[in-house]
């Protein structure tokens, strides 16, 4: 979206093979063969990932063919948001499941851990004979700990898997609200940016006709840890050419909270 926006704006060869390029890397990556192990919402993220390919196209073709307006028309129309939310809503409504499901297998293996531990304490007033059933059980309960802890890799390596087909890219601040990561296959023109804003926040990036009361509203937003969609941003590309971005975020907690 923020690549086909970009042509829209500014209409170059270069803008429109910024838009074409990540395309046909996006095509192929959702072309390849499914594992087995899927999420519910798969087939529904398919086919938005369909519909928001096509009016893309349809956006670019207009721009083309009919001009500027024409395009900025398609690309600002409700089917557009209407797409943009649903699909943050499904991306959403995964992880959430994702992590809620994730959590309560971690609990259970805690309560099963507990509940060895006060075995091989009781274990040590018993006969030399017990000792092997409880080490037995042990080691059963860090194999399931193991099992788990694979399980949440595995689940966060999907999610972002997911959150790289299904959006133009992807990005991560730390707690001080500074960028540590942004996605690189399908980052377009923002990989151009990637090195510069590493450490910084949003705040701190080199910007343009955007209110310090608008930022001061956002910043109050991160600091709330409040999930936000459909924040436009504008920012300086290292050759001077204008980037804009339509960006949304969600929190995300680790066991500290």
């Amino acid at each position: 979206v923020s690549s086909a926006k970009q042509y829209l704006l500014g209409g170059t060869m270069k803008d429109l093979q910024a838009y074409q390029q990540p395309r046909v890397a996006a095509r192929e990556a959702i072309e390849r063969p499914r594992t087995t192990h899927l999420l519910p919402e798969q087939a529904s993220l398919d086919d938005l990932a369909r519909q928001r390919r096509m009016l893309a196209d349809q956006t670019v073709a207009a721009r083309q063919s009919s001009g500027q307006e024409a395009g900025l028309a398609i690309f600002n129309s409700n089917l557009s948001r209407q797409l943009r939310r649903r699909t943050d809503d499904l991306l959403e409504t995964a992880r959430e499941r994702e992590t809620r499901v994730l959590k309560d297998s971690k609990a259970t293996a805690e309560r099963s851990a507990q509940w060895f531990q006060r075995l091989i304490v009781a274990g040590a007033l018993l006969l030399v004979a017990m000792l092997a059933s409880l080490v037995f059980m042990f080691r059963h309960y860090e194999a399931q700990r193991a099992s788990v802890e694979a399980q949440l890799r595995d689940s966060d390596e999907r999610f972002r898997a997911l959150t790289t087909l299904y959006t133009d890219w992807f990005w991560e601040q730390d707690e001080n609200f500074r960028y540590v990561m942004f996605s690189g296959e399908n980052a377009g023109p923002v990989a151009s940016i990637g090195a510069g804003v590493i450490g910084k926040t949003r705040w701190e990036v080199d910007r343009m006709n955007i209110d310090d009361s608008v930022w001061a509203v956002h910043k109050a937003q991160l600091e709330r840890h409040e999930v936000f969609r459909d924040f436009e941003i504008a920012m300086f590309e290292p050759g001077g050419q204008i980037l804009y971005a339509n960006i949304s975020g969600a929190p995300i907690f680790d066991s500290a909270g």
